[in-house]
Protein backbone atom coordinates (compact mmCIF):
# COMPACT_ATOMS: atom_id res chain seq x y z
CA UNK A 1 0.00 0.00 0.00
CA UNK A 2 1.27 3.49 -0.78
CA UNK A 3 0.23 7.03 0.08
CA UNK A 4 -1.86 7.56 -3.05
CA UNK A 5 -3.87 4.38 -2.50
CA UNK A 6 -4.57 5.41 1.07
CA UNK A 7 -5.80 8.90 0.10
CA UNK A 8 -8.24 7.66 -2.54
CA UNK A 9 -11.89 7.60 -1.47
CA UNK A 10 -13.31 4.13 -0.73
CA UNK A 11 -15.38 2.63 -3.53
CA UNK A 12 -17.65 0.66 -1.22
CA UNK A 13 -19.86 2.40 1.35
CA UNK A 14 -19.43 -0.46 3.82
CA UNK A 15 -15.69 0.05 4.08
CA UNK A 16 -16.20 3.79 4.27
CA UNK A 17 -18.45 3.40 7.31
CA UNK A 18 -16.02 0.92 8.90
CA UNK A 19 -13.13 3.33 8.32
CA UNK A 20 -15.04 6.24 9.89
CA UNK A 21 -16.06 4.17 12.89
CA UNK A 22 -12.45 3.09 13.49
CA UNK A 23 -11.22 6.66 12.99
CA UNK A 24 -13.66 8.05 15.54
CA UNK A 25 -12.66 5.48 18.15
CA UNK A 26 -8.92 5.06 17.56
CA UNK A 27 -7.89 8.21 15.67
CA UNK A 28 -6.40 8.55 12.21
CA UNK A 29 -2.89 7.22 13.05
CA UNK A 30 -4.13 3.99 14.63
CA UNK A 31 -6.66 3.48 11.83
CA UNK A 32 -3.94 3.68 9.18
CA UNK A 33 -1.83 1.23 11.18
CA UNK A 34 -4.74 -1.23 11.22
CA UNK A 35 -5.24 -0.85 7.46
CA UNK A 36 -1.55 -1.46 6.78
CA UNK A 37 -1.39 -4.38 9.19
CA UNK A 38 -4.24 -6.20 7.48
CA UNK A 39 -3.30 -5.23 3.93
CA UNK A 40 0.44 -5.95 4.35
CA UNK A 41 2.17 -9.28 4.51
CA UNK A 42 5.74 -10.44 4.99
CA UNK A 43 7.53 -11.09 1.73
CA UNK A 44 10.85 -12.64 0.91
CA UNK A 45 13.43 -10.01 -0.01
CA UNK A 46 14.29 -10.11 -3.69
CA UNK A 47 17.73 -11.50 -4.53
CA UNK A 48 18.63 -8.54 -6.75
CA UNK A 49 17.63 -6.17 -3.93
CA UNK A 50 19.95 -8.02 -1.52
CA UNK A 51 22.84 -7.88 -3.99
CA UNK A 52 22.27 -4.21 -4.72
CA UNK A 53 22.06 -3.11 -1.07
CA UNK A 54 25.13 -5.15 -0.12
CA UNK A 55 27.05 -3.82 -3.11
CA UNK A 56 26.24 -0.18 -2.37
CA UNK A 57 27.22 -0.54 1.30
CA UNK A 58 30.44 -2.33 0.37
CA UNK A 59 31.38 0.60 -1.88
CA UNK A 60 30.89 2.98 1.03
CA UNK A 61 32.90 0.73 3.32
CA UNK A 62 35.88 0.59 0.93
CA UNK A 63 35.99 4.40 0.71
CA UNK A 64 35.78 4.88 4.50
CA UNK A 65 39.40 4.63 5.70
CA UNK A 66 38.75 5.94 9.23
CA UNK A 67 35.84 6.35 11.70
CA UNK A 68 35.20 9.92 10.56
CA UNK A 69 34.81 8.84 6.93
CA UNK A 70 32.55 5.98 8.04
CA UNK A 71 30.34 8.35 10.03
CA UNK A 72 30.18 10.76 7.09
CA UNK A 73 29.22 7.96 4.68
CA UNK A 74 26.52 6.75 7.08
CA UNK A 75 25.03 10.23 7.40
CA UNK A 76 24.27 10.53 3.67
CA UNK A 77 20.60 10.26 2.72
CA UNK A 78 20.72 10.61 -1.05
CA UNK A 79 23.48 13.11 -1.82
CA UNK A 80 26.06 10.54 -2.90
CA UNK A 81 23.65 9.02 -5.39
CA UNK A 82 23.74 12.25 -7.42
CA UNK A 83 27.51 12.71 -7.48
CA UNK A 84 28.04 10.51 -10.55
CA UNK A 85 25.97 12.99 -12.53
CA UNK A 86 26.74 16.66 -11.69
CA UNK A 87 23.73 17.88 -13.65
CA UNK A 88 21.45 15.59 -11.65
CA UNK A 89 22.94 16.86 -8.40
CA UNK A 90 22.29 20.50 -9.25
CA UNK A 91 18.75 19.74 -10.39
CA UNK A 92 17.65 17.27 -7.68
CA UNK A 93 19.57 18.23 -4.53
CA UNK A 94 16.64 20.31 -3.23
CA UNK A 95 14.61 17.12 -2.68
CA UNK A 96 17.20 15.86 -0.17
CA UNK A 97 19.00 18.84 1.33
CA UNK A 98 16.15 21.30 1.84
CA UNK A 99 13.82 19.00 3.80
CA UNK A 100 13.87 17.00 7.00
CA UNK A 101 14.34 13.25 6.57
CA UNK A 102 10.71 12.11 6.89
CA UNK A 103 9.51 14.93 4.64
CA UNK A 104 12.10 14.01 2.03
CA UNK A 105 11.16 10.33 2.31
CA UNK A 106 7.46 11.03 1.70
CA UNK A 107 8.40 13.28 -1.23
CA UNK A 108 10.45 10.50 -2.85
CA UNK A 109 7.77 7.92 -2.04
CA UNK A 110 5.14 9.89 -3.95
CA UNK A 111 7.49 10.65 -6.85
CA UNK A 112 8.37 6.95 -7.11
CA UNK A 113 4.69 5.98 -7.17
CA UNK A 114 4.01 8.49 -9.95
CA UNK A 115 6.95 7.32 -12.06
CA UNK A 116 6.09 3.63 -11.60
CA UNK A 117 2.62 4.40 -12.92
CA UNK A 118 3.99 6.53 -15.77
CA UNK A 119 6.34 3.75 -16.83
CA UNK A 120 3.61 1.11 -16.73
CA UNK A 121 1.08 3.24 -18.62
CA UNK A 122 3.31 3.56 -21.69
CA UNK A 123 2.51 0.06 -22.85
CA UNK A 124 -0.87 -0.22 -24.53
CA UNK A 125 -3.04 -3.33 -24.79
CA UNK A 126 -1.86 -4.08 -28.34
CA UNK A 127 1.75 -3.68 -27.35
CA UNK A 128 1.28 -6.02 -24.41
CA UNK A 129 -0.26 -8.66 -26.68
CA UNK A 130 2.61 -8.27 -29.15
CA UNK A 131 5.19 -8.64 -26.38
CA UNK A 132 3.39 -11.72 -25.12
CA UNK A 133 3.49 -13.28 -28.58
CA UNK A 134 7.20 -12.47 -28.93
CA UNK A 135 7.93 -14.05 -25.54
CA UNK A 136 5.85 -17.10 -26.45
CA UNK A 137 7.72 -17.54 -29.73
CA UNK A 138 11.03 -17.13 -27.91
CA UNK A 139 9.98 -19.74 -25.37
CA UNK A 140 9.02 -22.19 -28.12
CA UNK A 141 12.41 -21.69 -29.80
CA UNK A 142 14.21 -22.15 -26.48
CA UNK A 143 12.37 -25.37 -25.72
CA UNK A 144 13.02 -26.65 -29.23
CA UNK A 145 16.71 -25.79 -28.98
CA UNK A 146 17.01 -27.42 -25.56
CA UNK A 147 15.28 -30.58 -26.80
CA UNK A 148 17.68 -30.83 -29.74
CA UNK A 149 20.72 -30.38 -27.49
CA UNK A 150 19.35 -32.92 -25.02
CA UNK A 151 18.94 -35.52 -27.75
CA UNK A 152 22.47 -34.86 -29.06
CA UNK A 153 23.90 -35.13 -25.53
CA UNK A 154 22.30 -38.54 -25.16
CA UNK A 155 23.98 -39.72 -28.33
CA UNK A 156 27.31 -37.89 -28.05
CA UNK A 157 28.15 -36.92 -24.44
CA UNK A 158 30.47 -33.88 -24.24
CA UNK A 159 31.75 -33.11 -20.69
CA UNK A 160 32.87 -29.62 -21.68
CA UNK A 161 29.38 -28.66 -22.82
CA UNK A 162 27.80 -29.66 -19.50
CA UNK A 163 30.29 -27.54 -17.56
CA UNK A 164 29.57 -24.59 -19.86
CA UNK A 165 25.84 -25.04 -19.31
CA UNK A 166 26.35 -25.14 -15.53
CA UNK A 167 28.38 -21.94 -15.54
CA UNK A 168 25.81 -20.20 -17.75
CA UNK A 169 22.93 -21.20 -15.48
CA UNK A 170 24.80 -19.88 -12.45
CA UNK A 171 24.92 -16.35 -13.89
CA UNK A 172 23.14 -13.78 -11.77
CA UNK A 173 20.02 -12.22 -13.16
CA UNK A 174 20.20 -8.47 -13.99
CA UNK A 175 19.10 -5.99 -11.36
CA UNK A 176 15.59 -4.60 -11.79
CA UNK A 177 16.15 -1.03 -10.59
CA UNK A 178 12.53 -0.02 -11.05
CA UNK A 179 11.25 -2.85 -8.87
CA UNK A 180 13.89 -2.09 -6.22
CA UNK A 181 12.64 1.51 -6.07
CA UNK A 182 9.04 0.37 -5.82
CA UNK A 183 9.73 -2.17 -3.05
CA UNK A 184 11.91 0.13 -0.93
CA UNK A 185 9.51 3.05 -1.39
CA UNK A 186 6.49 1.09 -0.15
CA UNK A 187 8.54 -0.51 2.64
CA UNK A 188 9.80 2.80 4.03
CA UNK A 189 6.28 4.27 3.92
CA UNK A 190 5.07 1.20 5.82
CA UNK A 191 7.71 1.83 8.51
CA UNK A 192 6.75 5.50 8.80
CA UNK A 193 3.10 4.67 9.39
CA UNK A 194 3.13 1.29 11.10
CA UNK A 195 6.45 1.29 12.98
CA UNK A 196 7.35 4.91 13.71
CA UNK A 197 9.36 3.83 16.78
CA UNK A 198 12.05 2.53 14.44
CA UNK A 199 12.31 5.94 12.76
CA UNK A 200 11.67 8.05 15.88
CA UNK A 201 15.10 9.81 15.84
CA UNK A 202 14.52 11.08 12.29
CA UNK A 203 10.75 11.70 12.20
CA UNK A 204 11.00 15.46 12.74
CA UNK A 205 7.86 17.18 11.41
CA UNK A 206 6.46 13.94 9.97
CA UNK A 207 2.99 14.27 11.54
CA UNK A 208 2.42 17.72 10.09
CA UNK A 209 3.76 16.82 6.64
CA UNK A 210 1.71 13.62 6.51
CA UNK A 211 -1.56 15.25 7.59
CA UNK A 212 -1.16 18.21 5.21
CA UNK A 213 -0.22 16.00 2.26
CA UNK A 214 -3.10 13.66 3.02
CA UNK A 215 -5.56 16.57 3.18
CA UNK A 216 -4.36 18.07 -0.12
CA UNK A 217 -4.41 14.69 -1.89
CA UNK A 218 -7.91 13.84 -0.69
CA UNK A 219 -9.14 17.28 -1.73
CA UNK A 220 -7.56 16.92 -5.20
CA UNK A 221 -9.00 13.43 -5.73
CA UNK A 222 -12.43 14.51 -4.54
CA UNK A 223 -12.43 17.59 -6.77
CA UNK A 224 -11.56 15.52 -9.86
CA UNK A 225 -13.79 12.58 -8.82
CA UNK A 226 -10.93 10.10 -8.78
CA UNK A 227 -11.29 6.71 -7.11
CA UNK A 228 -8.84 4.47 -9.00
CA UNK A 229 -5.10 4.38 -8.39
CA UNK A 230 -4.03 4.56 -12.05
CA UNK A 231 -6.32 7.51 -12.84
CA UNK A 232 -5.20 9.32 -9.68
CA UNK A 233 -1.51 8.91 -10.56
CA UNK A 234 -2.18 10.05 -14.13
CA UNK A 235 -4.00 13.20 -12.98
CA UNK A 236 -1.33 14.16 -10.44
CA UNK A 237 1.52 13.46 -12.86
CA UNK A 238 -0.06 15.70 -15.50
CA UNK A 239 -0.13 18.71 -13.15
CA UNK A 240 2.39 21.22 -14.50
CA UNK A 241 3.63 22.65 -11.23
CA UNK A 242 6.27 25.28 -11.95
CA UNK A 243 6.89 26.55 -8.42
CA UNK A 244 7.48 24.51 -5.29
CA UNK A 245 4.84 24.60 -2.57
CA UNK A 246 7.07 26.38 -0.07
CA UNK A 247 7.16 29.47 -2.34
CA UNK A 248 3.38 29.57 -2.65
CA UNK A 249 2.12 28.46 0.75
CA UNK A 250 4.94 29.88 2.87
CA UNK A 251 4.30 28.21 6.28
CA UNK A 252 0.59 27.52 5.93
CA UNK A 253 0.92 23.97 4.62
CA UNK A 254 3.67 21.34 4.59
CA UNK A 255 2.11 19.23 1.85
CA UNK A 256 4.59 17.67 -0.59
CA UNK A 257 2.04 16.32 -3.10
CA UNK A 258 2.83 18.69 -5.96
CA UNK A 259 6.50 18.96 -4.99
CA UNK A 260 6.54 15.21 -5.68
CA UNK A 261 5.05 15.98 -9.09
CA UNK A 262 7.92 18.38 -9.82
CA UNK A 263 10.46 15.82 -8.62
CA UNK A 264 8.92 13.05 -10.74
CA UNK A 265 9.05 15.23 -13.85
CA UNK A 266 12.68 16.19 -13.17
CA UNK A 267 13.62 12.53 -12.63
CA UNK A 268 11.83 11.61 -15.84
CA UNK A 269 14.26 13.84 -17.74
CA UNK A 270 17.09 11.50 -16.70
CA UNK A 271 15.55 8.93 -19.08
CA UNK A 272 17.30 5.54 -18.91
CA UNK A 273 19.39 6.41 -15.86
CA UNK A 274 16.53 7.55 -13.65
CA UNK A 275 15.79 4.16 -12.04
CA UNK A 276 19.43 3.51 -11.22
CA UNK A 277 19.78 6.97 -9.67
CA UNK A 278 16.54 6.52 -7.73
CA UNK A 279 17.52 3.07 -6.47
CA UNK A 280 20.77 4.48 -5.06
CA UNK A 281 18.83 7.25 -3.33
CA UNK A 282 16.47 4.67 -1.80
CA UNK A 283 19.38 2.59 -0.49
CA UNK A 284 20.81 5.71 1.17
CA UNK A 285 17.42 6.57 2.68
CA UNK A 286 17.21 3.00 3.97
CA UNK A 287 20.73 2.95 5.40
CA UNK A 288 20.37 6.40 6.99
CA UNK A 289 17.22 5.27 8.80
CA UNK A 290 18.87 1.98 9.82
CA UNK A 291 21.89 3.64 11.40
CA UNK A 292 19.73 6.31 13.08
CA UNK A 293 17.39 3.80 14.74
CA UNK A 294 18.19 3.06 18.39
CA UNK A 295 20.03 -0.26 18.90
CA UNK A 296 17.56 -1.57 21.49
CA UNK A 297 14.70 -1.05 19.00
CA UNK A 298 16.62 -3.15 16.46
CA UNK A 299 17.11 -5.81 19.14
CA UNK A 300 13.36 -5.90 19.81
CA UNK A 301 12.69 -6.42 16.11
CA UNK A 302 15.10 -9.36 15.95
CA UNK A 303 13.10 -11.11 18.66
CA UNK A 304 10.00 -10.72 16.45
CA UNK A 305 11.60 -12.08 13.29
CA UNK A 306 13.49 -8.98 12.16
CA UNK A 307 12.98 -6.19 9.66
CA UNK A 308 14.93 -5.37 6.51
CA UNK A 309 15.93 -2.14 8.28
CA UNK A 310 17.46 -4.13 11.16
CA UNK A 311 19.41 -6.48 8.89
CA UNK A 312 20.71 -3.43 7.02
CA UNK A 313 21.89 -2.00 10.36
CA UNK A 314 23.69 -5.25 11.20
CA UNK A 315 25.35 -5.29 7.78
CA UNK A 316 26.48 -1.69 8.14
CA UNK A 317 28.11 -2.42 11.49
CA UNK A 318 29.72 -5.53 10.03
CA UNK A 319 31.20 -3.41 7.24
CA UNK A 320 32.51 -0.79 9.68
CA UNK A 321 29.88 1.84 8.83
CA UNK A 322 28.16 1.76 12.22
CA UNK A 323 28.62 4.48 14.83
CA UNK A 324 26.95 2.85 17.84
CA UNK A 325 29.99 0.82 18.88
CA UNK A 326 32.71 3.36 18.09
CA UNK A 327 33.07 4.53 21.71
CA UNK A 328 33.48 0.98 23.02
CA UNK A 329 36.13 0.24 20.43
CA UNK A 330 38.07 3.38 21.24
CA UNK A 331 37.92 2.65 24.97
CA UNK A 332 39.10 -0.93 24.53
CA UNK A 333 41.80 0.11 22.08
CA UNK A 334 40.69 -2.40 19.47
CA UNK A 335 40.11 -1.83 15.81
CA UNK A 336 37.11 -3.26 14.00
CA UNK A 337 37.87 -5.62 11.14
CA UNK A 338 36.00 -4.65 8.00
CA UNK A 339 35.22 -7.43 5.53
CA UNK A 340 34.24 -6.22 2.09
CA UNK A 341 34.43 -9.37 0.02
Amino acid sequence: MNMISYCLPPTVKFWFSKFNSYRRVYGIRMTIKMILRYSSSSKKVREDLKRFVIGELQKKSRKASNPRDAAEASSQRGNLAFLKSPSSYVKLKWSIRESQYAESLLLWHLATALLCYEQDSKSTCCRSILELLVKLWSLIRTISSWANRHILQKCFHNPGESSTKTSASSKEEPIDYKEICNVLSDYMFYLLVDKPAMLAPVLGNWNVVFQDTRAEAKSFFLKHKLSHHSKACESVFKVKAKVRSVAVKVNRSKSVLFDACILAQQLNEEKAEKWEIMSRVWVELLSYAAISCRPFVHAQQLSKGGELLTFTWLLMNHLGLGTQFADQELQSGTKKLTITE
